[in-house]
C-alpha cells in the first residue's frame, strides 16, 4: 500500500534537487516562516494527473538548500475532499 501511494504522489520530500534539475523551470524564491525556498515549476509532461484529477495548473516544487521541502499540485476547481479521501484510503484505519 505504501508503494502505491508513493507511485501516485511521485515526489518524495528530502530528495535532492539534482534528481529533477532537467525537469524544472525556476520561478524565483518564496520565504515562508523565515525560511527561503527556491520555487520550480515541474515541466516534464510525464505526470499530468493525481488520483485521476488533471493537474491543469502545474506542479511546483520548493527546495531549501537543494532538498525538496514541499510539492504543490495545482488544479482547476476545488478537489480538496476527494483528494483527502483518496490519501486517507491509503492510511491504516487506526
Amino acid at each position: 500500500m505504501k508503494k502505491q501511494i508513493l507511485q501516485e504522489l511521485r515526489f518524495t520530500i528530502s530528495q535532492q534537487y539534482e534528481n529533477y534539475e532537467f525537469d524544472l523551470d525556476c520561478k524565483g524564491e518564496k520565504t515562508i516562516n523565515n525560511i527561503t525556498y527556491e520555487v520550480y515549476h515541474y515541466i516534464n509532461d510525464d505526470f499530468d494527473k493525481l488520483f485521476g484529477i488533471p493537474i491543469s495548473k502545474g506542479i511546483f516544487l520548493l527546495f531549501n538548500a537543494d532538498i525538496l521541502s514541499a510539492v504543490y499540485f495545482s488544479f482547476a476547481g476545488n478537489h480538496y475532499d476527494y483528494l483527502l479521501n483518496k490519501i486517507n484510503s491509503y492510511l491504516p484505519q487506526n
